[in-house]
């Protein structure tokens, strides 16, 4: 092992190079030292650049060389998120040596090796637990304004909580954008291979869904065609034949993301949202679960004061909860609740006993404030405030629309800041309407079913409609998706794919994927009388309110 590691070193050792300020020693905070590290063995080029594995700190990683002569590494460390590869910094030498970065291990090896070095196809559940973690990062990146250029399945790698994606864009430089060599020009949208410089987030996007396509499928992109069919590509729309036995909206989603013209692809966003509901449709989960949980620890509790009775809890921010209440036959609060150091502390209580207010009777959280809508007794129009988190009215405005306040039943907003308004329409009918501050109220779809607490909730671009036993799913637009039957007195949905209900006539609460199927159900403390209302504060923390206390639940694994 001692010659291996030393015959390595001495190799790195003989690359001259002029990053990094290696001859003189001058470090960074990022920068390693080669003598530091057991170098064990080597990977072999991945993309046209050397690799070898080392153990520092007792974890093992890759020493990878880069092609970018004297970069500042300092954005790579900055980028941190659990679906993209830790880069711990750049490794150097007391000689002059090829710039070098050190970088996390993949036990898996890459996507490509795993999809086609397998006997199989990838199971259905682990294909969509690997397209979640491939958005996942991709998104990530996108929000930091980072165009990945490289997506490929090779540079997707392989490890046992799921997938990682080398951000390989900030390790070549632009002279190798596209390299033959490595046959790259088969996940390439047109106009990366007509101009490297073209591309933007929706070229990420096409060579994203022919990496889908490559698990779907178990075969290479193009695996009949040559180099030169790159110019088919651009002129002549070739694009990866879709198999006979693919249906559904799986085809529309290949379809759209593959057009020639950028503009015209939806963005990533949307094509996730589409693949989701692909999932749903073909009954499996699409948000990845890692973990099974096995144990639900109360954080925190706080008793409620003069609660008659709990309408609603509404997450407003990671570390802020509105809680909806009736404190007498005609007067609504509610009461605003930080969280901080494992206390829940009240922050403000914004009450109306006095008939000449508002009648504040639905909330929901709008970008980190406080949606309220309700009316006054003698008018029908439905009047609309913002609220903040100390409890200050920052707006109010007369929202003309077909329906009176009263019969308002729900409300939510999604990302952009667009209202959403549940109405009683009829004793079995409801209807969603769409408020737009700079267009009219305009219907988005009618929900049929019994229920006496009904509730519209938004999460990943979907509208929940949640009617006693009956969940209609539709998206921002108005479109039927999916209908989930399942037995609950109140429903949260977790950004990450978790369902949590009360149970009727029962001290349980149920944690359920997207499909209905239930994962674990735990015992809660409530009184028989109680209602139980429930909201996601994170993926493994819920919000539990009664009419007499609230609690913050964490969701726990017994290993």
């Amino acid at each position: 092992m001692h010659s291996v590691s030393n015959s390595i070193k001495r190799r790195l050792s003989r690359i001259p190079s002029e990053s990094f300020g290696i001859g003189s020693l001058h470090l960074k905070p990022y920068d390693i030292l080669l003598k530091d590290l057991e170098v064990q063995s080597s990977l072999g080029r991945e993309n046209g650049l050397k690799a070898c594995r080392a153990m520092w700190r007792q974890t093992s990683t890759v020493i990878w060389e880069i092609d970018k002569t004297g970069q500042d590494i300092t954005p790579l460390l900055d980028i941190k998120h659990s679906n993209i590869l830790k880069v711990f910094g750049s490794v150097i030498s007391d000689k002059p040596t090829h710039p070098m970065l050190l970088l996390e291990y993949a036990p898996g090896g890459n996507l490509f090796n795993y999809i086609h070095r397998r006997e199989e196809a990838i199971p259905k559940q682990q294909f969509f637990n690997f397209v979640y973690d491939a958005f996942q990062a991709v998104q990530y990146l996108h929000r930091c304004n980072i165009v990945h250029k490289h997506i490929r399945s090779k540079n997707f790698l392989v490890f046992p909580q799921g997938l990682k994606v080398c951000n390989y864009s900030m390790l070549k430089s632009e002279r190798n954008s596209i390299n033959v060599e490595n046959e790259s020009w088969r996940w390439s949208s047109p106009e990366m291979l007509r101009n490297p410089l073209e591309v933007t987030t929706q070229s990420d996007t096409y060579s994203l869904l022919i990496v889908v396509w490559e698990m779907l499928t178990d075969k290479l992109p193009f695996e009949e065609e040559d180099e030169r069919s790159k110019w088919k590509i651009i002129n002549e729309d070739l694009r990866p034949s879709i198999p006979n036995d693919l249906k559904g909206s799986i085809v529309k989603i290949f379809k759209n993301g593959w057009q020639k013209d950028p503009i015209k692809r939806p963005n990533i966003d949307v094509t996730e949202q589409s693949l989701c509901l692909y999932a749903l449709e073909n009954g499996f989960s699409y948000h990845r679960f890692n973990q099974s949980f096995d144990m639900l620890t109360c954080k925190c509790r706080e008793e409620l004061q003069d609660s008659m009775s709990v309408l609603n809890v509404v997450v407003i921010s990671s570390n802020v909860v509105a809680i909806h209440m009736i404190v007498s036959n005609s007067t609504y609060k509610v009461q605003i609740f930080t969280i901080n150091k494992g206390l829940l502390k009240v922050v403000d209580s914004i009450s109306n006993g006095d008939s000449s207010k508002i009648s504040v009777f639905r909330i929901c959280a709008k970008k980190q404030k406080i949606l309220a809508i309700g009316g006054k007794l003698d008018l029908d129009d439905i009047i609309m405030t913002t609220i903040n988190t100390d409890g200050e009215h920052e707006d109010e405005r007369i929202l003309k629309s077909h329906f009176p306040w009263y019969k308002c039943q729900s409300v939510a907003c999604d990302n952009q800041g667009k209202i959403y308004i549940l109405v009683l329409q009829s004793h079995h009918t409801w209807q969603c309407w769409k408020y737009d501050e700079t267009k009219p109220c305009c219907l988005i779809f009618t929900h049929r079913g019994l229920s006496v607490a009904p509730k519209i909730l938004i999460q990943n671009n979907m509208i929940w409609c949640t009617l006693a036993s009956n969940v209609g799913i539709y998206d921002l637009v108005g479109n039927r998706l999916h209908n989930l039957q399942i037995s609950f007195l109140d429903l949260a949905i977790s950004k990450g794919g978790f369902i949590a209900t009360s149970i009727p006539y029962s001290n349980k609460l149920q944690l359920l994927n997207y499909t209905g199927k239930e994962i674990k159900a735990f015992t809660i403390l409530k009184r028989d009388d109680e209602d139980t209302h429930l909201a996601f504060l994170t993926d493994t923390s819920i919000i539990i309110a009664n009419d007499h206390s609230i609690e913050m639940v964490q969701l726990n694994s017994i290993d």
